[in-house]
């Protein structure tokens, strides 16, 4: 399998998507059996745990590439993408939201590029996008139920 590092904007527009619902964003760790955060996880915070869990998993991928898989040349790189990070999540905030089908194919484009360490399972960064995921498949048959009831 191989792994890339994601762009900063899909990042934030996940995190966007997740944290703009009207009833909040909270997640729950289901190995640690321990909440993620403390109540509502804002976009930068959220942005930043998927960020730094896709770095961690390129890093694993190719140990032989660099501290960062070769994605990241330095600790100075690793500071300014998740720097950009932050940024693209605060203006994403104020963006429009992405629809549940656009945040679905992000989500799992992230997964995917995140799932390289052996440890994902335990990571918050799994069960945060298993988390959003989730909510996005239940925006989408919503979606489908009231497309079919106006048919």
């Amino acid at each position: 399998m191989s792994a890339y590092l994601c762009d900063a904007e899909d990042f934030a527009k996940v995190a966007a998507y997740a944290a703009g619902h009207r009833w909040g964003f909270h997640a729950y760790n289901g190995f640690s059996k321990e909440p993620i955060g403390e109540g509502d996880i804002d976009v930068v915070n959220l942005a930043l745990k998927l960020a730094t869990a896709n770095i961690a998993s390129v890093a694993y991928r190719y140990p032989n590439h660099g501290k960062y898989g070769g994605f990241l040349e330095s600790d100075e790189e690793l500071v300014e993408f998740l720097g950009d990070c932050a940024a693209e999540a605060r203006k994403a905030e104020k963006a429009p939201r992405i629809n549940a089908a656009d945040a679905y194919a992000l989500l799992a484009q992230i997964e995917y590029q995140s799932c390289e360490r052996p440890d994902w399972i335990e990571q918050d960064a799994y069960w945060l996008l298993a988390r959003i995921k989730n909510n996005a498949a239940r925006e989408m048959m919503n979606l489908l139920a009231e497309q079919k009831e106006a048919a």
